[in-house]
């Protein structure tokens, strides 16, 4: 670090020291190298110095491939360098030329396999996985099924990161979920397998020719695959029904037009990681009574469910598809595992004897291989680049950072040590809110000494004459009547100060006053009557805020205080806002507490005070608004 130029200032910074020890740990132990710190040890490794190999894969009727040109060019864009077995993505419809174009180096097997991090769809057989050496792994590992090819692969001292062990729970792990992109696929095509074999219409018609009823379909299992599967029958005009041992699903179900099917037998089904937990047997007969029932009326069944790690089970016995009609379908989805159907055989398709077809296919995403690679693909490159930089924050980096809970989600080994099964972390407790107190009345005004005009805040604080929020601001007792308090007033004012509004009240001083609102929102002037304090038009009783010579509502006066906005809303509404009720305070004067044109509140009261613009007087400290 001193012979770097420390001494002379040019590397004082700790990051840039620690970025230097990493380079030269690289240097000295190969490609790759575990970085230590006083937290945690992380392994890493320059994108400069990282190949991805894309073998082709070797599995019984798998099409599918491990990178596509697409992918393939966001990988080199970051300056990985790419080989691609030759042939690798034919079946998906990928040409080598397509590969070579997107910047990808197209190489025999043996290359590909020997690329630093090797990048496939399926587990590795066990000659494979001897290719892999002590490199790493990307691919399906299943670890709770393939327990001999983790062993081996730890005997290799491997790295091997599992795409089926990414925590399900986490939020931006969904861009890595292969299960879920691979899932919705099968769904999908488990329906259009359904329909090719089925020997009516999805929808159903009515025709010159005779009617023709739509298609009943039984769904069994409401996770990805499941809800795929009901939205392609839906909209294929078929009508649906969906079980779930999760009552959470019964919303996503109707919320797709799909009917929820429910056991007569009280028992939750939500498991860890966002799968259904194994049910117990009480619960299963009383399933089995519910799904003989729907086997005898509806017209294709389609399976998903799946329990991680262990032999599906089994939902439709042979005894529900004796039951079915003839014609009818049944699509099991979970026939690598087993199966949920009893009648299944993995990869055919029976005919029983009462005529039911039993497909078992366990290919359906190869049927649809081009996309399928284009999303399988899509959640490893995306893996690939947060690897590092989403916690290391350091770009251009490859890294296992074992705080990453995606990555350390998916390791299933690290240089030969066993790292799985991992329990992701627990989620952190929830904030404490607070409910939400009601907003306190604001503070009352009060009337002073100093005068009628004269008003203080409770504080004793003088008022600037800016508008505020109270309940009430008249004082039970007058000393003067209001046409003695308007008159006095108007004589007082400056010429031209608030004359528009001063002569309007003036005019009707013996019998009406100033009504305002005091939110920040609605401002209205209103009239009402100083004769009967129980018909008071402020509060829009029986009487209502009309005028005594014409009958009509009085718009509010148009004034520098009332927006343009909101003077033009009080008038297209007579004028008024409608006050569910009011109470009476002393001396008959009303208070009302509304709502305002925009949805706030606003303390509606009686003012024995005009407020006008620039009046002066004796009572007055201050020039009032």
């Amino acid at each position: 670090h001193r012979e770097t130029g420390a001494a002379s200032g040019q590397c004082t910074n700790m990051r840039s020291s620690s970025r230097l020890l990493a380079r030269v740990a690289a240097a000295r132990l190969g490609p790759a190298a575990f970085v230590g710190s006083s937290s945690r040890s992380i392994y890493s490794v320059p994108y400069s110095e990282l190949s991805v190999g894309v073998p082709k894969e070797s599995a019984s009727m798998e099409k599918r491939v491990g990178q596509t040109p697409e992918s393939v060019a966001k990988l080199v864009k970051e300056g990985i360098t790419v080989k691609v077995e030759a042939g690798a993505g034919a079946a998906a419809d990928f040409s080598d030329a397509a590969y070579e174009k997107a910047g990808a180096s197209v190489v025999s097997r043996d290359e590909a396999w020997g690329a630093s991090l090797v990048t496939k769809v399926m587990p590795p057989t066990e000659e494979e996985a001897k290719l892999v050496g002590d490199r790493m792994l990307l691919s399906f590992v299943f670890p709770a099924q393939n327990d001999a090819l983790v062993k081996q692969l730890q005997a290799q001292k491997a790295t091997v990161f599992a795409m089926d062990c990414i925590p399900r729970t986490l939020s931006r792990g969904q861009a890595f979920d292969a299960l879920s992109s691979q899932a919705n696929i099968a769904g999908y095509r488990a329906v259009i397998e359904a329909s090719g074999v089925f020997g009516r219409f999805f929808a159903g018609q009515m025709t010159a020719a005779g009617k023709v009823p739509p298609a009943k379909v039984m769904v069994l299992g409401g996770g990805v695959a499941g809800l795929a599967a009901v939205q392609t029958a839906k909209n294929m005009g078929a009508i649906v029904k969906l079980f779930d041992v999760r009552a959470a699903v019964e919303e996503q179900a109707k919320s797709m037009g799909a009917e929820f099917l429910k056991v007569d037998f009280e028992e939750s089904g939500e498991g860890g990681g966002g799968y259904a937990k194994e049910m117990s047997a009480e619960w299963h007969a009383a399933a089995r009574e519910m799904l003989t029932k729907q086997c005898e009326d509806v017209d294709i069944v389609i399976t998903t469910a799946l329990i991680p790690g262990k032999k599906a089970p089994v939902m439709v016995t042979e005894e529900m598809v004796g039951k079915m009609k003839a014609g009818s379908v049944t699509v099991d989805l979970a026939a690598s595992a087993g199966g949920n159907v009893e009648t299944t055989v993995p990869d055919e398709m029976i005919t029983t004897p009462n005529g039911v077809k039993c497909i078992g296919y366990t290919d359906l995403n190869s049927r649809l291989a081009s996309t399928s690679s284009s999303l399988y693909a899509n959640n490893q490159q995306k893996w690939i680049a947060a690897a590092g930089p989403t916690t290391t924050k350091e770009k251009g980096v490859f890294a296992l950072d074992p705080e990453d809970v995606a990555v350390r989600g998916m390791t299933v080994l690290q240089q030969g040590e066993m790292m799985w099964p991992w329990s992701p972390p627990p989620p952190p407790p929830p904030l404490e809110t607070r409910p939400r107190s009601r907003r306190s009345p604001p503070t009352s005004w009060r009337r002073t000494k100093a005068g009628p005009a004269q008003t203080r805040h409770s504080s004793g604080r003088p008022s600037t004459g800016t508008r505020r929020r109270s309940s009430c601001c008249c004082a039970p007792a007058r000393t003067q009547t209001r046409a003695d308090t308007l008159a006095t007033r108007r004589s007082r004012a400056p010429p031209g100060a608030g004359t528009r509004l001063l002569s309007r009240l003036s005019s009707r001083a013996a019998r009406t006053a100033t009504c305002r609102t005091t939110s920040s929102s609605s401002r209205s002037t209103l009239r009402r009557s100083s004769s009967s304090p129980r018909r008071c038009r402020c509060c829009w009783s029986a009487a209502g805020a009309r005028s005594s010579s014409t009958g009509r509502v009085a718009p509010p006066p148009r004034t520098r205080q009332t927006p343009r906005s909101e003077t033009k809303f009080a008038r297209r509404r007579s004028g008024i806002l409608r006050a569910p009720s009011f109470s009476k305070r002393g001396g008959g004067v009303c208070c009302v507490s509304t709502r305002s044109a925009r949805g706030h509140t606003a303390h509606m009261f009686c003012c024995l005070v005009v407020e006008t613009r620039g009046i002066e007087g004796p009572h007055t400290t201050a020039p009032q608004k």
